[in-house]
């Protein structure tokens, strides 16, 4: 076998690995299994061995992200449309008529036992609300879903924006006003919030890296569908901040910032900057900037994440540590299932686009697949294991599904890693 057909081999072998993951490790654990048609919307507690915990409660992150999911599912395997879109369709109706709040606008960041909402909303949550809607729309072409996700858009924008240092607010109260302060939302510790700090663990009066890559990635799918003058301008003005401020020149991401956008200092969270680099290289794409100055920064940021975040010894990315030192203790040395995930995905973005000119990024993908394949999958019970150690054993028994645990990160990554192997494999570009 010549030394190109072996890599074409090479790169089908793994293809055929990622989509078997792709359906028996996460969409057939959850779909159609998650579907609840006696109190709506999506199950959302499944334990380590995917018994389901009964509960009435509804994340609208957990919900969007299901809906997602099989929307994009239903794009990529036509044969099973109707199941997909079935199953997706049922999350549109949860999030229209159960999350969506009625008398204000806007989608409540969750729903308790009792349908009580939280009394806060969260752009966070929002923005996955939007990224549901518009992946949803992409596939059945229902407008009335477009036109909920362009009045999710408009509220967000009227409510959160911040006009004079841009970006976006991130906690709410129900009617849209804007939360600084713990001592605006008096009830947040019973329901399970650390004192002082929003939904996403966001300390009140900051903005958060984590809401606007997501508003940057929900804005770009809003975008393929509704190009909007006013959703261009606000999915140009998160990528400049995002590009300019969340990105560090030396490649990681803050995570926190004051109103104006002046860092504050803390740790950095390898699995978002790799996530980052996906996310820029999509949003550069769907506004037609795509060039090679940012592709140059989403190399700057994999290439510090491998730099500082990348285990050498084992494979596998570690969750956090020092963005010049790395990790310091096991606890960060971790490694959770969506950083393994979004690894897999902009590793390989990187080969595609860089590996005629180094074969570092081929390398470290097919170790991040091997520790994937042989420690991150839960080959008893089906599903990912939310977090092993940093040699891969000691599987962390969480939950397989909770309010921020679901297949949204392992999906798209697989289906786009599954995808970039087979061009790869069909160009016989190198691997070496």
């Amino acid at each position: 076998m010549s030394t190109a057909s072996s890599e074409q081999a090479q790169y089908h072998a793994i293809a055929l690995q990622t989509e078997a993951c792709l359906n028996e490790h996460i969409l057939d654990p959850w779909i159609p299994t998650a579907l609840d048609p006696e109190d709506g919307g999506f199950k959302q507690f499944f334990s380590h061995n995917w018994v389901v915990e009964r509960s009435k409660v509804r994340s609208v992150v957990y919900q969007s992200r299901l809906t997602w999911v099989s929307a994009r599912a239903a794009r990529r395997y036509p044969g099973l449309y109707e199941k997909f879109t079935d199953f997706s369709s049922h999350g549109i109706d949860c999030l229209s008529q159960m999350m969506w709040d009625h008398t204000y606008g806007g989608f409540y960041w969750s729903i308790e036992d009792d349908l009580t909402p939280a009394p806060w909303k969260h752009v966070y949550g929002i923005s996955f609300a939007i990224y549901a809607l518009a992946g949803n729309f992409a596939a059945t072409q229902n407008e009335s879903v477009l036109q909920l996700a362009i009045a999710a858009f408009h509220w967000l924008d009227q409510f959160a924006h911040d006009a004079e240092n841009k970006g976006y607010y991130e906690a709410l109260q129900l009617d849209g006003a804007i939360i600084l302060s713990a001592e605006q939302v008096p009830s947040a510790e019973a329901f399970g919030l650390k004192p002082g700090h929003d939904a996403i663990g966001t300390l009140y009066g900051l903005k958060s890296m984590n809401t606007h890559i997501h508003l940057l990635e929900s804005f770009s799918e809003l975008y393929e569908v509704w190009p909007d003058s006013r959703l261009r301008e606000r999915l140009i003005e998160v990528f400049e901040i995002v590009t300019t401020k969340v990105v560090h020149s030396e490649g990681y991401l803050h995570l926190y910032f004051q109103p104006d956008w002046t860092s504050v200092l803390t740790e950095d969270s390898y699995g978002h900057d790799i996530e980052t680099a996906y996310l820029i290289v999509e949003a550069a794409s769907v506004l037609g900037v795509l060039d090679d100055k940012i592709w140059a920064l989403a190399r700057k940021i994999v290439d510090h994440t491998l730099d500082v975040g990348w285990d050498v010894d084992n494979g596998g990315l570690y969750h956090e540590g020092h963005a010049h030192r790395g990790p310091t203790d096991a606890g960060q040395m971790e490694k959770g299932w969506w950083e393994q995930a979004e690894s897999l995905n902009a590793l390989l973005l990187m080969h595609e686009r860089f590996g005629s000119e180094s074969p570092r990024y081929w390398e470290a993908f097919v170790s991040q697949w091997n520790f994937i394949h042989t420690h991150q999958i839960d080959r008893e019970f089906g599903g990912w294991f939310h977090a092993v150690s940093r040699e891969g054993v000691a599987p962390v028994l969480a939950r397989k599904s909770d309010a921020w645990t679901d297949p949204y990160h392992q999906s798209r990554a697989l289906m786009n890693v599954t995808d970039a192997l087979i061009r790869l494999a069909s160009t016989g570009h190198s691997p070496s």
